[in-house]
């Protein structure tokens, strides 16, 4: 069957007829590994895109970009909570906290 799915984002790519190999294809709208469909009823619901495309009208590019801005963003919520945890357990150790 020449589709791909992604549980992610609920998506069905059209693989355009092109054999549905997982070597590196990632969904173009999250940028999540695409599994393969057994059969239609699989996919029930899911919105259906063609391979190379972006729910969003973007290219395949954009999805790479779309992953690069997450992983960036979750460095960033990371780095907010260390920085937090650390002012924490400074403050804990000035109030003479204890364990127990």
């Amino acid at each position: 069957m020449p589709h791909l799915k992604c549980v992610i984002c609920r998506t069905r790519v059209d693989t355009g007829g092109r054999p549905a190999d997982l070597d590196d294809d990632l969904c173009p709208g999250c940028g999540s590994l695409l599994q393969p469909v057994g059969g239609l009823t699989e996919v029930v619901g899911f919105r259906l895109i063609g391979f190379g495309c972006s729910p969003d009208g973007d290219d395949a590019a954009g999805a790479g970009r779309r992953v690069a801005a997450r992983v960036g963003s979750l460095i960033a919520a990371h780095e907010r909570l260390d920085a937090q945890a650390r002012h924490d357990a400074e403050h804990w150790g000035d109030e003479g906290g204890t364990i127990g």
